[in-house]
């Protein structure tokens, strides 16, 4: 099991029960409210300049249904995909998309989290 203690104070925690419910800093969410939330969670670091340190943690219930797990993870991708394109936006004036391969580069340097999955966990509520 992983100690989320570990993982210094720069972390999001997502956690999916044995219901295939969404907990977000304890309080539960639905499947819609991740990308949102992980991309407020890639800006706050960047502007602290914080973001290679900052950890998304996906942590699920053994009885999590692989679907569930699989949708909220990329959701969660999701939420650095909109901030990876705002940053191209504002710093080269198109889409993270359209950006040469060294653009791209810089972007995904500057907006990067990591990601930390694990199971095994109970998870209530």
């Amino acid at each position: 099991m992983t100690d989320l203690r570990d993982l210094g104070n720069s972390r999001f925690v997502l956690l999916i029960n044995k219901n295939d419910k969404l907990l977000v800093d304890g309080a539960l969410c639905t499947i819609d409210d991740i990308s949102k939330k992980v991309s407020q969670f890639a800006r706050k670091e960047c502007k602290a300049n914080n973001a290679k340190r900052g950890v998304v943690v996906v942590s699920n219930d053994r009885s999590t249904s692989f679907g569930a797990f699989v949708k909220a993870l990329e959701e969660a991708h999701k939420g650095i995909d909109i901030v990876r394109d705002e940053y191209a936006k504002d710093k080269f004036g198109k889409p993270f998309s359209e950006l040469s391969d060294v653009q791209q580069a810089e972007v995904a340097d500057k907006v990067s989290l990591n990601f930390v999955l694990s199971q095994s966990i109970r998870v209530s509520k």
